[in-house]
């Protein structure tokens, strides 16, 4: 995990907050706004709210007016992903890419 941080860090300016259930990668703007690029739960901690303090710490964190992130059409369960985010956390979707393959969503904090 740490060698995958420094390297977002480096390569892209991503942060990371993690706990031992899980981690959360963004990237932080100027404009207020964070883009998640990857929230990842241990299995045996999905449906616990772990995803939901991670958002919880990124948000007290940045501070965000608006936090974006996508959805990899082409994951494993990308069902799951969407109806979790947008239902249980309030996301709304923004667009689709012109590739087809992500949906990207928004939240107004």
């Amino acid at each position: 995990m740490e060698l995958m941080s420094l390297y977002w860090k480096e390569k892209y300016g991503a942060k990371v907050i993690s706990t031992d259930e899980g981690y959360i990668l963004y990237n932080a703007y100027e404009d207020n706004s964070v883009y998640i690029r990857e929230l990842f739960v241990k299995r045996e901690a999905r449906n616990k709210g772990v995803g939901k303090e991670l958002e919880d710490k990124l948000i007290e964190k940045e501070n965000p007016t608006f936090i974006f992130c996508d959805i990899d059409l082409e994951s494993n369960n990308p069902e799951i992903a969407l109806v979790q985010i947008i239902k249980k956390a309030g996301y709304k979707i923004d667009h689709v890419t012109p590739s087809g393959k992500r949906i990207v969503l928004y939240k107004q904090v």
